[in-house]
């Protein structure tokens, strides 16, 4: 299914620019249990090209050393790409087995797929690498332009059984699937997020994978807040300070190292900091004379970078 056509949910639409607004989930959003999002762009017609993925236990909680990951790619609207998930493979190379497509009419073929047919999403079955259960693992989605087109893409990672979006399989999540058996896109009882395979139905194979991910729960985050601290200038409602410095507030994925940069003045020094267990983060920045406009970014454990910029703040002494 294209994952531009889904109905609204609790987190909206995936974007693919940054959104110049503060106080509000910005830069790339997420939908729903979609967890991360990673963009890439295919230069060559028919070519392929191979996005990472890490896995940790910081951020991953699988009580049967197991989770199920959702894989799903949507061209940009304003491109010709037709992308496939072509296969996902693990450090060495190896393409994990039994990474499917769910294909709503078995008539249709695998490729047909990345044309709209069927669902483009991929379910995943990932273990603990056994050489050390306990260390981060990097996997590998490979990512096929059909067709002879090329363009710009955005993989999203998603959890399949969280039906209700909050991070976590419980049974929470099980019952609603299971009210929902029966139902199909477009009928008023259906369900994006508790369609564990994105195939247009809700059917026993989602109540299947929802079992199977049950107790998995993901701290990592598609989006990145920013927010001015109003109590850290003199004119809050005009963004600007009388002193040349104002702190920030936000949230993002626990551990994501963030950074600001003046936009507006490129001497002025770059300012890091982590987000704490909790995903809070603090940062104080200078200002320059004037408009001061700063770029975020957050990179995450997973491999996810959020970048976008956020309203400027003026400095008049």
């Amino acid at each position: 299914m294209n994952p531009f056509k889904r109905a609204p949910r609790r987190r909206q639409q995936v974007q693919l620019c940054a959104e110049a607004l503060e106080t509000r989930q910005l830069l790339t959003g997420g939908a729903g249990n979609t967890f991360a999002i990673i963009p890439g762009t295919i230069d060559k017609p028919n070519g392929t090209v191979s996005v990472s993925f890490t896995l940790d236990q910081s951020h991953f909680t699988r009580p049967k050393g197991k989770v199920a990951i959702g894989i799903d790619v949507v061209a940009d609207p304003s491109g010709s790409l037709k992308p496939l998930i072509s296969s996902v493979t693990d450090p060495h190379g190896k393409i994990i087995p039994q990474t499917i497509h769910a294909i709503y009419d078995p008539h249709v073929k695998h490729r047909q797929v990345a044309g709209g047919k069927g669902t483009s999403a991929v379910i995943s079955p990932i273990g603990s690498f056994p050489s050390d259960p306990s260390q981060p693992v990097t996997f590998t989605t490979q990512v096929q332009a059909t067709g002879k087109t090329t363009g710009k893409f955005l993989l999203g990672f998603y959890l399949p059984g969280d039906a209700n979006g909050d991070g976590k399989v419980d049974q929470t999540d099980l019952k609603l699937v299971r009210s929902l058996l029966g139902s199909k896109a477009g009928d008023k009882r259906y369900s994006f997020d508790a369609d564990t395979n994105r195939d247009g139905r809700i059917t026993a194979t989602d109540v299947a994978y929802t079992k199977q991910n049950m107790g998995v729960t993901t701290t990592i985050s598609p989006v990145i807040a920013a927010n001015l601290d109003t109590s850290s200038v003199s004119n809050p409602a005009g963004r600007a300070n009388n002193m040349p410095t104002a702190r920030f507030t936000g949230t993002a994925t626990p551990g994501a190292a963030i950074t600001y940069a003046n936009s507006s003045d490129p001497q002025q020094a770059t300012i890091s900091t982590t987000a704490d267990t909790a995903g809070n983060y603090t940062v104080i920045t200078p200002l320059s004379l004037g408009d001061n406009v700063f770029e975020v970014t957050s990179v995450d454990a997973f491999g996810q970078t959020i970048k976008g910029k956020i309203a400027g703040v003026t400095y008049k002494p």
